[in-house]
């Protein structure tokens, strides 16, 4: 039976940053990694599996070799952030701030639709290729899941640490995500 002991040192290719922590907390082994080298890291034996948006896998042509995923787990994924500056921000007109506002709450919940989309298109294009999903056996979904739950106050205090507001954003984080489900 497959335990999280299974997981310690496996080589996984992250971007780094919360990835690599998520690995060392479950005793995976983070590699940072440039996308376009996973591929030869993978077939060469340097790296035992990758964390990736499941897109990713078949633009990298990752799909010819691997043949399992896990699914049902939240290891995490991209993130797409479009910013201005505070200054600049600040001198728009309160009715641009208003409309990009509103653009930007538009453009997410599309976006976010269109990713959840593309998502089930590709486990389909994924799983006819011979890639397995399954999820993690119970216990070991139970452990990976309580150690995974304290990366983002590790994440936060290391920000904090930085003197950066960390803790403030996590909180925020999760209000948000609270606020979406309920």
């Amino acid at each position: 039976m497959a335990s999280d002991q299974d997981l310690k040192g496996l080589k996984l290719r992250t971007t780094g940053g919360a990835q690599d922590l998520t690995l060392r907390s479950i005793g995976a082994t983070p590699v940072r990694m440039a996308a376009p080298d996973t591929y030869k890291s993978l077939s060469r034996g340097t790296l035992d599996g990758v964390l990736f948006p499941l897109d990713s896998v078949i633009s990298y042509n990752i799909d010819k070799l691997v043949k399992h995923s896990t699914e049902g787990e939240n290891f995490g994924s991209f993130i797409v952030a479009y910013s201005i500056s505070d200054a600049t921000w600040n001198k728009l007109t309160p009715e641009t701030r208003k409309a990009m506002t509103e653009a930007a709450d538009e453009v997410n919940k599309t976006a976010c639709a269109a990713v959840d989309r593309q998502d089930d298109e590709t486990r389909q294009k994924l799983k006819t290729s011979g890639v397995v999903f399954a999820p993690l056996p119970a216990a070991m979904h139970a452990s990976v899941a309580g150690k995974l739950s304290e990366v983002g106050n590790e994440w936060a205090k290391g920000l904090d640490g930085r003197g950066k507001k960390g803790t403030d954003v996590l909180k925020e984080f999760r209000a948000l995500l609270t606020k979406t489900d309920g």
